[in-house]
């Protein structure tokens, strides 16, 4: 089991608030250690008793349990268990400028589990069972800024909510554009978004413009829809992780880079990958020494063909009926392009949601109808 949280955030009172995405044998929900973990994980063969083995994965989840601060990394536990050449230790701040963070050390431990789990020729299956969108985002982007948007009281800001986007992050057409940027950058003050009042400055009794009040801007909606939001999206894109997946080389921390700033000083966060590096999933050896070599391994024998992500989560059961009136109505053998529109919007890559039927929100829902509809549950395909 790969622990969910990211070392982005201080270490609550609980000790499992940060597992940094390492192997968990806590098991059960006691969290005993289970002894079928020893090395870290369990394993299988075909001599082995497959009724244990079931029993052994479902302790597992169980131990794993919703430890942390409230933001899913999903995406990210895998992708820096399997995929990060060098996953950091410590995110601290830029000895440059204590405003900015960047990435610090080599998680050894990380090595050592990547070492030990993988074989080089190996089928991989990753199995993301999760409620919630993922939340990463890289504390390095805008200029090494990314970091204040997974802080409940948002920097500079007199309630705690985050800036607003500009005007143009509100419509579909223009958010991709440059036109689509934050209210807390300079320039922006007439925006008529910009001049929306936030919470009250209790020194000068006025509302904060341009930022949002702290109750309309809660933490664990704020990685929902940020660029429109926000205007700025610190959270690494879609493609790193598919890139993760399928290719034989991924960039190390020096491999992602960000186009640096505009002409006014504004950070562009232009997310810039250069695969630099052998991925771990495709290298035929792994190191465990973090001051050892990281980037240059030998390729394995391990094919894009043979890594496998699914995913356990849940859509409204009427997007998968074919009469979504009729509760008793059989599911569709496939998802048509509208379906998977009404799931996750026209394009979502471009921050197009147009006909998405389903979002977070930190606003009170409209009321269902009564009675409630039946959950169900499909049969997997």
């Amino acid at each position: 089991m790969f622990a969910t949280a990211q070392i982005l955030y201080p270490r609550g009172r609980r000790a499992n608030d940060d597992d940094q995405a390492h192997l968990l044998t806590r098991a059960g929900a006691d969290e005993h250690a289970l002894t079928d973990a020893a090395p870290g994980f369990v394993d299988w063969s075909p001599t082995a008793d497959t009724a244990a083995m079931v029993q052994d994965v479902q302790a597992l989840v169980s131990g794993v349990h919703e430890y942390g601060c409230g933001l899913e990394a999903q995406l990210e536990s895998w992708y820096r268990f399997l995929v990060q050449p060098d996953p950091y230790a410590s995110i601290i701040p830029d000895p440059k400028d204590n405003r900015l963070r960047t990435l610090n050390g080599v998680d050894a431990t990380i090595l050592r589990q990547r070492h030990d789990f993988l074989r080089p020729d190996s089928l991989v299956l990753v199995v993301m069972i999760t409620d919630e969108d993922d939340s990463t985002h890289d504390p390095r982007a805008l200029g090494g800024q990314g970091w204040a948007y997974s802080m409940k009281r948002f920097p500079g800001s007199i309630g705690g909510g985050a800036a607003r986007g500009t005007v143009a992050c509100d419509d579909p057409k223009t958010v991709s554009t440059g036109a689509c940027t934050s209210c807390a950058y300079p320039g922006h003050a007439t925006d008529p978004n910009c001049q929306k009042p936030g919470d009250t400055d209790p020194g000068t009794g006025q509302p904060q413009l341009g930022y949002y009040g702290a109750a309309g801007d809660t933490l664990n909606t704020r990685y929902v829809r940020m660029k429109q939001r926000y205007g700025v999206d610190p959270q690494f894109p879609v493609k790193r992780y598919v890139n993760g997946l399928s290719s034989a080389t991924v960039p190390d921390r020096n491999g992602e880079q960000y186009d640096g700033l505009s002409s006014d000083g504004q950070p562009i966060n232009g997310y810039d990958a250069k695969n630099n590096c052998t991925n771990p999933l495709f290298a035929q050896t792994l190191p465990t020494d973090p001051t050892g070599e990281l980037c240059r391994l030998p390729a394995g024998s391990r094919t894009p063909e043979q890594v496998i992500l699914t995913t356990v989560t849940g859509v409204p059961w009427q997007l998968l009926t074919e009469n979504p009136a009729d509760p008793s109505s059989p599911f569709k053998g496939a998802l048509s392009a509208d379906d998977w529109t009404k799931i996750v919007g026209a394009n979502p890559e471009n921050y197009d949601y147009t006909g998405k039927i389903r979002t977070c929100s930190s606003r009170p829902r409209r009321a269902l109808a009564s009675p409630i509809p039946p959950i169900r549950t499909p049969v997997i395909r």
